[in-house]
C-alpha cells in the first residue's frame, strides 16, 4: 500500500499545470522554421556521406526552402 501512496504522491507532478508539464513543454513544442532547417541540412549530411547523392540534393533544396538568412541560403544552393 505504501507503494501506492508513493505513486499517487508524485502525480502532482505531471498534472496539466503542474511542475512537471513545464518542464517537459519545451520538449513538446512544435519545431520551429529554424529546427525544420537544422534537422533537413542533418539530414542531408547524412545522406551525402552514404554516398545517396541524389537523395541529399532533394533535402538540400528542402533546407534552402527553409533558409532565413543569404548565408543559409548560398550553402544548400551550393549543396543541392
Amino acid at each position: 500500500m505504501e507503494e501506492t501512496e508513493n505513486i499517487q504522491h508524485n502525480d502532482h507532478n505531471t498534472a496539466p499545470g503542474g511542475e512537471g508539464e513545464a518542464a517537459l513543454s519545451g520538449y513538446l513544442r512544435a519545431p520551429t522554421q529554424y529546427d525544420q532547417w537544422q534537422a533537413a541540412c542533418w539530414q542531408a549530411a547524412r545522406l551525402e556521406r552514404g554516398g545517396e547523392y541524389a537523395e541529399a540534393g532533394a533535402r538540400w533544396l528542402k533546407a534552402l526552402s527553409l533558409s532565413r538568412t543569404g548565408a543559409d541560403r548560398h550553402w544548400c544552393e551550393s549543396r543541392a
